[in-house]
């Protein structure tokens, strides 16, 4: 029975927060001492160190400068408490701030869709000086307004809009601009002038999305040329154009 009561002691005492506590005692065994010595001790008879009491009258000017006084460390007291509870307060509301924001985080990673199973192959186009590529991967959820984003220079590796086929030669789509995909394949076609690359050059296509949420997120796409070359007559020639000249994945260590 002994060791509950001291158990719930500790506990109540943990409970309390030492700084008010101690504020709230020095406050009232100031004003105690205020009020003792304004209306219990002697006139001309009462004196503590430096401190006395002395009847005389006194105008509003002094009266003010005795408030002053009296309520003054009271004030800095006071203020010192306001500023630490303050200070906890900043921290409740960071440390809450901060839980939202990993719980928002872990929502977007949740509804965020998924790609999967990519792959590239040789599509005959024009121009020739560039060898046309395509991309199909699977999305798995749902993405809005997809839009490729490449940092490469243009002159070797790029998107259009749009592509010309050899056989037929109408322009088609290279890339589903702004365009949504649900559990499905998306398809889209990339162009590499291998003539300045000597092997093993990787780019990136950063595709950036909305999910269904409305949350913006980024996915890159890893594209690996590789020289292929070729024994002709006893002649080495480089073969473009070719599937195998073109690895893509979603994980840029998949390429090494």
């Amino acid at each position: 029975m002994l060791s509950k009561l001291v158990i719930s002691l500790k506990q109540n005492l943990r409970k309390i927060n030492k700084l008010k506590t101690t504020t709230y005692g020095l406050t009232s065994i100031y004003l105690c001492y205020i009020f003792y010595i304004c209306f219990l001790a002697e006139p001309n008879g009462y004196s503590w160190g430096n401190v006395g009491i002395k009847l005389q009258s006194i105008d509003f000017g002094g009266f003010g400068s005795l408030l002053a006084g009296i309520f003054s460390p009271l004030a800095f007291l006071w203020l010192l408490l306001t500023f630490r509870q303050t200070d906890k307060n900043l921290h409740i509301a960071q440390k809450q701030l901060m839980m939202l924001e990993e719980k928002e985080t872990n929502r977007k990673k949740l509804i965020k869709p998924i790609f999967s199973d990519i792959e590239s192959r040789v599509f005959p186009s024009i121009p020739i000086n560039f060898c046309t590529y395509t991309i199909e991967f699977m999305v798995i959820g749902e993405v809005n307004r997809i839009f490729p984003i490449i940092k490469s220079d243009p002159q070797i590796f790029k998107i259009n809009k749009k592509v010309i086929p050899i056989i037929p030669n109408t322009p088609i789509d290279g890339f589903p601009f702004h365009k949504s995909f649900k559990d499905e394949n998306c398809k889209f076609h990339f162009q590499i002038n291998p003539s300045n690359l000597s092997g093993n050059e990787i780019f990136e296509i950063e595709l950036h999305y909305l999910d269904k949420d409305g949350n913006d997120h980024l996915t890159t796409i890893f594209v690996k040329y590789i020289q292929i070359t070729d024994n002709v007559n006893g002649e080495i020639k480089r073969l473009d154009n070719n599937t195998n000249n073109i690895k893509v994945a979603f994980d840029r260590n998949e390429l090494t």
